[in-house]
């Protein structure tokens, strides 16, 4: 687990699963920046830096990439453990 896995992460994790549609026994979401930085109180950077953590972790899997937007696939830790 990295540096960048901290309470910030696991809190954006959090809201980023509440907000996620659910299909077929996963949950998706494209992920608003912007909207994320506004609730958390932080910045782009810090923000991008726990979204890449999280990805590097297998938590967040990008699943369809274009220019500006990614749509995601946000793992359970519960439904895992």
């Amino acid at each position: 687990m990295t540096d960048l896995m901290d309470d910030l992460a696991m809190g954006i994790h959090e809201y980023l699963l509440e907000i996620a549609t659910p299909y077929a026994g996963s949950f998706f979401v494209l992920i608003p920046v912007t909207e994320v930085v506004k609730k958390f109180g932080r910045n782009h950077r810090t923000i991008q830096r726990r979204i890449q953590a999280l990805k590097d972790e297998g938590i967040l899997v990008p699943v369809i990439k274009r220019q500006t937007i990614t749509l995601y696939e946000v793992k359970d830790l519960e439904d895992q453990a």
